[in-house]
């Protein structure tokens, strides 16, 4: 049977030996069980994107490597979250950070550059440190058909647009007076300018794996994406009425997110 026949009741017995050789035994670890399924859904829904990192180093420890994706998320929504599968709203996002002037105006223009309003998108990036100001680090995988942007000079895009924001605040039915009417006017195209010159046409829309290692923030249009916590993956696969040493959670994790990648890898 070829990897991609596989349904979801088959899946956890295709693959018990593998997860057994690595000592996890899905006989009678439900979480075990659930990683196996989680996965083997991954990639049936995620080759589109695994196809974009193929050969890509996804070896453990993989918080230590920028080839794979990461996103921060709520510790009060997610604390205990091992796997969930989320949409993405594509229209009419209300934006958490950037104010509605400026992210309705970088949407306009990325829409004239590069075909769609990118600041509706899940946001991504392949250095997992920055994903903790968000919360829980989780590695992430969009599904099915995207397109997607990234910048080799912009690591995040809010950050860089702190002039843009302070034009978009001025109000020019405050100037009565014509000369200082101009002056604003002029700086405000200035700003819009090289904003423009220097941010917007910076993106380029191609080569996953540069933008994973670049460690820039990526915006990705993607519908859904799959989310995993593999430390709470571990916790659940660990009896929690036992006490283990350190190295023993460690060597589980590190078994864990192994058999993980080599079933959505198809190895």
């Amino acid at each position: 049977m070829r990897y991609y026949e596989l349904k979801e009741s088959q899946a956890v017995e295709h693959y018990a030996p593998m997860a057994k050789e690595h000592g996890l035994d899905a006989s009678d670890n439900i979480a075990v069980r659930k990683m196996i399924e989680t996965a083997d859904k991954i990639r049936n829904d995620c080759q589109f994107y695994l196809s974009q990192i193929k050969g890509a180093d996804t070896g453990f420890p993989r918080d230590q490597k920028q080839s794979i994706a990461w996103r921060g998320m709520s510790k009060e929504k997610h604390g205990d979250t091992q796997f969930v599968l989320k949409d993405v709203r594509l229209d009419g996002r209300n934006p958490k950070d950037t104010d509605v002037d400026s992210h309705n105006y970088i949407n306009r223009e990325f829409t004239k550059l590069y075909g769609e309003p990118f600041r509706n998108a899940m946001f991504m990036t392949g250095n997992m440190r920055d994903t903790l100001r968000y919360g829980h680090a989780f590695q992430v995988f969009p599904v099915g058909q995207f397109n997607f942007i990234w910048s080799p000079t912009v690591t995040d895009l809010w950050i860089k647009g702190g002039e843009l924001r302070r034009a978009l605040r001025i109000p020019m039915s405050r100037f009565t007076d014509p000369e200082e009417r101009m002056k604003n006017e002029q700086y405000k195209s200035k700003v819009f300018k090289e904003f423009n010159e220097n941010v917007i046409s910076s993106y380029q829309t191609d080569d996953m794996k540069a933008a994973l290692g670049s460690g820039k923030e990526i915006m990705v249009r993607c519908k859904s994406y799959y989310a995993v916590d593999f430390d709470n993956v571990t916790k659940n696969v660990l009896d929690e009425n036992k006490t283990y040493p350190e190295s023993h959670k460690n060597k589980i994790r590190e078994a864990v997110e192994t058999v993980f990648y080599k079933i959505v890898n198809n190895k």
